[in-house]
């Protein structure tokens, strides 16, 4: 008996400052549930089927065509945790070294533990990574090592997701089915990328930098720095302090991130050689004209790349495409900051943030549309306050995005597209609506 009353109070607590979700609010969540986990279970019966099959075809040494894209679909986890257990993984030959930075490595070297044996194997054979993938993936270590990283990832997303959101039980299990089935998640978890970890800590600050302990406030700001340090992109983050004049609180974010990524390096041996090595190897990551022309990149710099390719291949190498790019980016990053700082709007700020860190990096793969669960959130907490065609519009896209059978044609131009709509629909709105309307009041009152 006392132990159910245990069980029952700590569930309790879990619960305790939940807002019961309006009539309306339910349905709309209803809908994303019904429709996102029922494709996702179709889609994901087809995927299993063709992975069985091409598991079949491994053991029978047929290694080719989709059988080894197939087993080469967990690259990325793969690679991160075979740098992990190489001590100068910067280090390693002209394009083969890490362009991941030391924290995203570190990070997986616990589940790489799991399967050091099984990379010493091939350690001293030469192959591209997704060889080495449909290699590895054979072994029951990579199963256990893979399904604890699923499980320990998804596990913090729901549970800092729901705490967030103030959901109560169902409205809590019901946004851990969107979670786990959406499309974003279940590219991430077939890259196995790191990305999930950022977004871990981005929830950690969301959930504890409004807090009333200063502890819990110190956690949101080291959190935002470790997120900065995994994936560089969530710094963006950093204008929900801004916005609330907390500039000391940003200026410590700063030097948390600073100390992390630099102190981070010293995981490896050769530190000197490692930092200068990760410098050269993620330039030539973020600039390979490959990336940039792969319909998987959402980013602006890739978007204006293809447009550019279609008239003049090589208008799109020069230096004129370089200077219009960076001016474009300048712009979009501006105004983003702008409106993002000025809204009263919690809404527009987070979907400003959420684009921005999809559209401004050279090279964003389809698994970064994970931070989407973060103004959906804050959708779903503000449906009944929206206008009707604010509501419709943003169900559309958010629908758009999250749809699992939209992945895999793995052509992502058209989801580019609506993260860019998105960020110009919140940055006109805050200008005409917010800024400009404000001016003139303030004009008005003056006369």
């Amino acid at each position: 008996m006392t132990s159910t009353k245990k069980k029952h109070r700590i569930f309790g607590s879990f619960f305790k400052n939940t807002v019961d979700l309006s009539d309306t609010q339910g349905r709309v969540l209803n809908r994303f549930t019904y429709s996102i986990v029922t494709t996702t279970m179709i889609c994901m019966l087809g995927i299993m089927l063709f992975y069985v099959f091409a598991l079949a075809s491994m053991y029978h040494n047929q290694q080719s065509g989709p059988a080894l894209w197939l087993l080469s679909i967990f690259s990325d986890f793969v690679e991160i945790m075979n740098f992990s257990l190489d001590e100068t993984p910067y280090i390693m030959g002209e394009g083969a070294g890490s362009s991941y930075p030391p924290i995203a490595i570190i990070i997986l070297y616990p589940f790489a533990l799991i399967c050091k044996n099984v990379f010493a194997q091939y350690a001293h054979e030469a192959m591209d990574i997704d060889t080495l993938t449909s290699l590895v993936v054979r072994h029951v270590e990579f199963w256990i090592a893979i399904v604890l990283f699923f499980l320990v990832c998804i596990t913090a997303i729901v549970v800092l997701a729901s705490k967030i959101g103030r959901f109560g039980p169902i409205p809590s299990l019901k946004l851990s089915l969107i979670i786990c089935c959406s499309s974003p998640f279940v590219y991430a978890i077939m890259r196995g990328n790191t990305i999930y970890f950022a977004l871990i800590f981005v929830l950690l600050f969301l959930l504890f930098y409004n807090s009333d302990k200063p502890v819990l406030r110190e956690i949101a700001y080291i959190s935002l720095a470790i997120a900065g340090a995994i994936k560089i992109y969530p710094l963006f983050f950093g204008v929900l302090l801004l916005r609330k004049r907390r500039f000391f609180s940003t200026a410590r974010v700063a030097i948390y991130f600073i100390i992390i990524f630099f102190l981070s390096f010293k995981f490896f041996p050769e530190q000197q050689g490692a930092m200068n090595s990760f410098s050269e190897n993620l330039q030539g990551f973020m600039f390979d004209p490959e990336r940039l022309a792969c319909f998987r990149n959402l980013s602006i710099t890739a978007m204006l790349y293809k447009l550019v390719s279609l008239f003049s291949p090589l208008a799109a190498e020069s230096l004129a495409f370089h200077i219009v790019n960076i001016a474009l980016l300048a712009t979009v990053f501006t105004l983003s900051v702008i409106t993002a700082l000025y809204t009263r709007s919690d809404f527009s700020r987070l979907v400003i943030c959420f684009t921005i860190i999809i559209l401004i990096p050279s090279v964003t793969y389809f698994y970064v549309l994970i931070f989407a669960i973060i103004p959906f959130i804050e959708y779903l907490r503000s449906y009944d306050r929206l206008d009707r065609k604010t509501q419709r519009l943003y169900g559309f896209m958010f629908m758009f995005l999250l749809l699992t059978p939209l992945l895999l044609p793995l052509i992502y131009l058209p989801h580019a597209i609506v993260v860019l709509f998105m960020a110009c629909r919140e940055i006109y709105k805050v200008i005409k609506y917010e800024l400009i309307a404000d001016v003139r009041e303030k004009k008005a009152l003056a006369q």
